[in-house]
């Protein structure tokens, strides 16, 4: 997670001084410096050095605002509220794995409705590893992949980012009219999403919770780096 958050915060082009009040944290765009090099994630804004394990943490939350604010928006809390209904289950790749299809309800007044895949192998002994993909993994153009994912011992999980946020400018659809209090754009609520899929993952006995990867392709991949990250 640490070195995810160092990758976002290296992509980062400016230099601002976040250690003021809070009405005066953030300027303007057009009021950062360009900085010709890669900054260092371990010193903090008056040139001291990251030392203690303690302040590393503060030094994280500074950048996690940077990233928040100049990015990607800031996202809501996890809702808590969670529920797991399966949809289907069905034997496939030749008696090797199980797909299971979920829908997870959840936000405000249980709202939101969230479409999740797992193929899990049915010989693995578990608790087994998890490759999360940013997509719907059910669908008939990565079930060759799954197939892979299935044959190497791990769940392959993922779930519908379109559901969360079409990838438009339009604030009216996904999970955004539930949050209208949150500037979050869309790499922030398709994240928001992957946190969710791992929440549930958390709950179920065949996981190994120590053991969960997020992969995507293209935007997908920056979003699978900010889910990291968080």
């Amino acid at each position: 997670m640490t070195i995810m958050l160092l990758f976002v915060f290296m992509c980062l082009t400016f230099a601002v001084d976040i250690s003021v009040s809070a009405e005066n944290i953030f300027p303007p765009v057009d009021d950062l410096a360009e900085i010709a090099y890669l900054p260092d994630p371990f010193l903090f804004q008056d040139g001291t050095r990251v030392a203690t394990p303690e302040e590393w943490r503060k030094r994280r939350e500074q950048i996690i605002a940077l990233v928040e604010y100049y990015e990607y928006g800031h996202m809501p809390p996890p809702p808590g509220n969670i529920t797991a209904e399966d949809v289907s289950s069905e034997t496939v790749f030749d008696s090797k794995a199980t797909l299971r299809r979920v829908v997870l309800t959840m936000g405000p007044e249980q709202k939101f409705k969230m479409s999740v895949a797992l193929y899990v192998p049915i010989d693995g002994a578990t608790p087994l590893p998890v490759l999360s993909a940013i997509e719907p993994v059910w669908k008939d153009d990565l079930r060759s992949v799954a197939e892979k994912v299935v044959c190497q011992g791990y769940i392959f999980a993922g779930y519908d980012k379109h559901e969360l946020d079409e990838d438009s400018e339009d604030r009216s659809d996904g999970v955004h009219p539930l949050y209208p209090d949150h500037d979050w754009a869309t790499l922030a609520a398709w994240a928001w999403g992957a946190m969710r899929m791992v929440d549930y993952l958390y709950t179920l006995d065949v996981v190994d919770k120590t053991k969960i990867a997020l992969t995507g392709h293209s935007r997908a991949g920056k979003t699978a780096l900010l889910a990291a990250a968080l």
